[in-house]
């Protein structure tokens, strides 16, 4: 959008998957989005980025943030940091049940950063569509929901977070941020 409130430029086609693209987050670092989503392949999903200029043009080829895996990854988050970097957050069914929650730096390049960081990791309750992740005082926070499916007859969610250091550090324990029995959906 311009200053006006109107359309800077044409719709921009971010990615033409025939399997479906969904759960779309973007951050604007100062100088250009990132825009990240899920992309579904054929017995595959995959996290996706794509740089997009304040002019509406896009900025090199899509990132592959994750995957291609069964099951993958799902329901990314984005936020810009310090210096043009971004932070990606998903969900994903790693052993192939219960997912964990992974951090991933994205450089102002387009470049991904270290390797991706397990910021939530489930033993028993599996943790949940990281719908929120920002940037402010010098750290990122990360935010997700949990569920318990052993409390019946419905579930019993959870919020959770943790801080990451934008060196990729993990300085802390896990946060509870809104905890207790019979919680209603609390995606952030």
């Amino acid at each position: 959008m311009d200053g006006a409130g109107q359309p800077a430029s044409d719709l921009l086609l971010v990615s033409g998957s025939p399997w479906g693209v969904s759960a779309p987050d973007v951050a604007w670092s100062g100088s250009q989005y990132l825009a990240v989503y899920h992309q579904a392949g054929r017995w595959q999903t995959s996290i996706l980025a794509a740089r997009v200029s304040a002019l509406g043009e896009m900025v090199g080829d899509p990132i592959l943030v994750r995957g291609p895996s069964w099951p993958g990854p799902g329901w990314p988050a984005v936020v810009a940091g310090p210096g043009g970097e971004f932070l990606g957050l998903w969900d994903e069914n790693a052993d192939g049940f219960i997912p964990n929650i992974y951090a991933q730096r994205v450089s102002a390049a387009g470049e991904l950063v270290g390797p991706a960081l397990l910021v939530g990791s489930a033993l028993l309750p599996p943790d949940q569509d990281p719908a929120a992740v920002a940037y402010g005082d010098g750290l990122y926070l990360s935010a997700w929901e949990e569920v318990d499916p052993e409390v019946s007859p419905y579930p019993d969610y959870d919020l959770r977070g943790r801080f990451v250091d934008p060196g990729g550090a993990l300085p802390g324990p896990i946060l509870d941020l809104a905890m207790g029995p019979g919680n209603a959906r609390c995606r952030p």
